[in-house]
């Protein structure tokens, strides 16, 4: 019953992506809902309608929240609203647009966050610090997990990461199933370092650029895809999370510039062995288990047909 219930969760989040894209039925029909269910929330009230429902950009431009209780908190009997700039704050309150004192017992400034993915802290890598590479307007990542040219670094939900629709726990678990492959990798093959090459970054924004375009993150609102700004460069991932997902199923290792420990790329052959054929692991893997317990190790077979493969 559990695991029905998140199916049917993440199926309907799974169809969101339809009334992203520019001109389709589902944004149409996205569009209708959403100013039909804002008006009855307002109780129709024509200043607070004409303010807050969006005119000129789709449903997505900013990521849609349920807010439960928000609309309806605006047209309470208690409540005042405001819709003009503040003209000023005075030591009790604030002055509004009119000119009109307010006394207030708080006053909560919802200022947002940095969103323009520029570190915190010095980030270094052969002396180029990646807070003067990324700077606004001119952020590329490699397909979200790396940074080009910035060796045996990954990142889960970098730029241009499927940020703005669905759940974000199967993402974190797609990124660290892929993390854990490239890491196996560079463990077995002996790789020294393992960097996203910068054409294959630009050629990925490239298209990512190109794509959003007919997405509602592009439309003209402030939102904070675009930092918060209304005409900044938008870094979302160019298609569903069923489409990234399937994307970062298998890395691309042709995107990377791959270096070894040595000079021969198979000197991790080694003696000629596996490890399996060592440490007690069932060396007939590829045929089945015949562990009740589906353990991976190896089986005491069964004496009789043992004496029928010795003759």
């Amino acid at each position: 019953m559990l695991l029905e219930y998140r199916k049917m969760i993440e199926n309907e989040l799974n169809q969101r992506f339809k009334f992203i894209i520019k001109g389709t039925q589902q944004a149409l029909e996205a569009r209708q809902y959403s100013e039909e269910e804002m008006t009855r929330k307002l109780n129709g009230d024509p200043t607070l309608a004409d303010k807050i429902i969006p005119k000129d950009f789709n449903v997505g431009c900013r990521r849609p929240t349920p807010g439960n209780g928000f609309l309806e908190a605006l047209v309470a009997k208690n409540t005042t609203c405001f819709t003009g700039p503040i003209n000023r704050i005075t030591p009790t309150g604030f002055v509004d647009h009119e000119g009109n004192e307010h006394e207030v017992d708080v006053i909560i400034c919802a200022t947002g966050f940095d969103t323009s993915w520029a570190p915190r802290f010095p980030f270094i890598c052969q002396g180029r610090d990646l807070r003067d590479i990324w700077t606004p307007g001119n952020v590329t990542s490699y397909l979200s997990v790396g940074v080009p040219e910035f060796p045996n670094h990954f990142s889960f939900c970098g730029p241009y990461g499927p940020l703005a629709h669905g759940s974000f726990f199967p993402l974190i678990e797609q990124w660290n199933a892929y993390i854990n492959k490239v890491i196996c990798k560079m463990q077995v093959e002996n790789i020294k370092s393992l960097r996203p090459k910068q054409a294959a970054a630009e050629q990925f924004r490239q298209h990512a650029d190109t794509f959003l375009q007919r997405t509602a993150w592009t439309g003209p609102c402030r939102s904070w895809f675009k930092n918060g700004t209304i005409d900044g460069q938008v870094m979302i991932y160019p298609g569903s999370r069923l489409h990234f997902m399937e994307l970062l199923e298998s890395p691309r290792y042709e995107d990377y510039d791959i270096r070894y420990w040595h000079e021969n790329k198979f000197a991790f052959l080694g003696n000629g062995f596996t490890t399996r054929e060592q440490d007690g692991r069932d060396i007939t893997y590829y045929l089945g288990s015949l562990d009740d317990d589906g353990v991976d190790r190896q089986p005491d077979y069964d004496e009789g047909l043992v004496g029928i493969l010795r003759g």
